[in-house]
């Protein structure tokens, strides 16, 4: 007889194993689809061999909960432990005692510290991750890392536009001034002295005015014809006032003007 009820004692031991599953943080709210960090306890030292953290993953269902993830067996003041993660599902409830069949026998866990949230609130509208037009003021606030970095890149190219558009118009603004200046430097020669300034500067005019260079040559060829003579004449120089009216009249003409 004793030996029937010790078989017995034996028998239940290997065909039914009990496991509590505690949040690690006190009194944890949960809520469909979310994954916890959980404890598995036993107080029964020879389940921790077979039901090897393995086994215990293979375990559980959608709709109620399912372990995600387990460590090892180690153990603490209440007995053995298991640290791992846990699924929850839509039909979990703390209350209920879970059961399940495995090839060492049957395994029930009861959950224990859990608060349940089976319906959270509603997410506004505005801020639901479902049906968000692209580029709309929710897909914006949804995706504010992206938004960021779009912001800073607009940001950095319009800088970099204004930047360019900034520096166009300043040299713009310089090469114009500067056409202005060599174009009165040219009306206001009248003696050979003055004609001469115009033959040393004659690579900055070349260099401003690079679509004349014809008109250029032909006014310097006339210069070049009196400018190196010891006495230049009335004619001579009413020759090279001829020329530099000419060279004045093709600036003048000069598409974007002077």
């Amino acid at each position: 007889m004793k030996s029937f009820i010790l078989i017995l004692l034996v028998f239940s031991k290997l065909s039914f194993a009990q496991f509590e599953v505690h949040p690690v943080e006190q009194a944890a709210t949960v809520k469909p689809g979310e994954v916890a960090n959980a404890l598995i306890q036993t107080t029964d030292e020879s389940l921790i061999v077979d039901y090897n953290p393995k086994a215990l993953q293979l375990l559980g269902d959608a709709d109620s909960f399912f372990v995600y993830s387990l460590g090892p067996w180690t153990k603490n003041k209440e007995g053995w432990a298991l640290r791992g993660k846990i699924v929850f599902g839509k039909n979990f409830s703390p209350d209920k005692v879970y059961n399940f069949t495995s090839n060492l026998g049957s395994v029930q866990f009861q959950f224990k510290g859990w608060l349940w949230n089976p319906s959270p609130e509603a997410i506004p509208k505005e801020f639901s991750y479902e049906d968000v037009p692209l580029f709309s003021r929710s897909w914006w606030i949804k995706n504010w890392p992206l938004t960021i970095l779009i912001f800073v890149f607009v940001s950095l190219a319009i800088a970099r536009l204004a930047y360019i558009y900034i520096r166009a118009k300043r040299l713009a603004l310089a090469e114009k001034t500067k056409k202005i200046q060599l174009r009165d430097e040219i009306l206001r020669a009248q003696n050979i002295q003055e004609f001469a300034l115009l033959w040393i500067k004659r690579d900055e005019f070349k260099q401003v005015f690079a679509n004349h260079e014809t008109n250029l040559r032909a006014f310097y060829d006339e210069l070049n014809r009196y400018q190196f003579k010891p006495h230049v004449s009335e004619s001579e120089l009413a020759q090279l006032s001829v020329a530099k009216s000419k060279l004045l009249t093709a600036l003048s003409e000069e598409k974007h003007g002077v």
